[in-house]
């Protein structure tokens, strides 16, 4: 293992426990949070935004939304007009350039194949698990609703508890092992104390995160971001957040909304 990834595994072990009680006391509700409802746009194989759009009327029929801010992540490659609703659209492309160039090696975990998942997957991936947290910085809470997730109509506005730091539709077991490789063994360095095999992941297409508590907590990433194994191994936003969850302690609160996913043709009740 690099001595780069040895010093940063060291780090993290020694700042866990300093790093979790403190963005334990940056969870706050009042009338005063602000909150957005954030989407990363993609095209459709016939190059349109479809599923956005579908998404969006969907939305449209929740008055509660009209409270929050609609953010519309984005490649470079939509229109700002293209959505009715009150909409800021946040060019992100900046993420999708970083896993450009030659596939890195790395002894944690091995490579799979690209043409399954391409580089803007995975760079999606990474985008969920971390990246999004670069633009966001001024909300307390943010909900990730995924172009290919259609709100229930009368789903009721999710006013979770002040302490709540992370919240889904639904926990599953963790991905295939093709796409984990060493994923487990990394964490399991990371706090050996902690027992991951028992580990729940969230259902992330429809997730509520406290930005606060998410940005305070960024730094302890750094081994799972330097290993590279989200280009590589294609490492999914799914397990990431479920070990990462699991190893501070973090419960993974059900979040009151249904809804469905067109891409696994799944319905998730709330």
């Amino acid at each position: 293992m690099p001595n780069r990834l040895c010093i940063l595994l060291t780090l993290t072990v020694f700042l866990i426990a300093m790093m979790t009680r403190r963005a334990s006391q940056l969870s706050t509700h009042s009338c005063t949070t602000k909150r957005c409802i954030a989407v990363l746009a993609r095209r459709s194989p016939e190059g349109d935004f479809a599923l956005l759009h579908k998404r969006q009327h969907a939305l449209s029929k929740l008055p509660w939304t009209n409270g929050w801010d609609h953010i519309i992540f984005h490649e470079g490659n939509i229109s700002e007009d293209e959505c009715g609703l009150s909409v800021r659209y946040v060019d992100v492309s900046s993420t999708f350039r970083k896993f450009q160039g030659n596939m890195p090696r790395s002894s944690i975990c091995s490579p799979t194949c690209l043409r399954q998942y391409p580089i803007g997957y995975r760079s999606m991936c990474l985008f969920w698990f971390d990246d999004f947290l670069d633009y966001i910085s001024d909300y307390d809470e943010i909900l990730r609703i995924d172009d290919d997730c259609c709100l229930d109509e009368g789903v009721s506005e999710p006013n979770l508890a002040a302490d709540v730091l992370f919240a889904s539709g639904k926990t599953q077991g963790c991905d295939v092992p093709e796409f984990t490789d060493g994923l487990e063994e990394l964490f399991s360095r990371l706090d050996p104390t902690v027992n991951f095999s028992s580990c729940e992941h969230p259902y992330t297409n429809v997730m509520w995160v406290n930005v606060q508590w998410a940005r305070a907590t960024r730094g302890l990433k750094s081994a799972v971001l330097q290993s590279n194994c989200i280009q590589i191994n294609r490492w999914g936003d799914l397990p990431l957040w479920g070990y990462f969850l699991k190893m501070l302690g973090v419960p993974i609160i059900k979040l009151p909304i249904s809804y469905h996913h067109g891409s696994h043709d799944v319905h998730i009740y709330g």
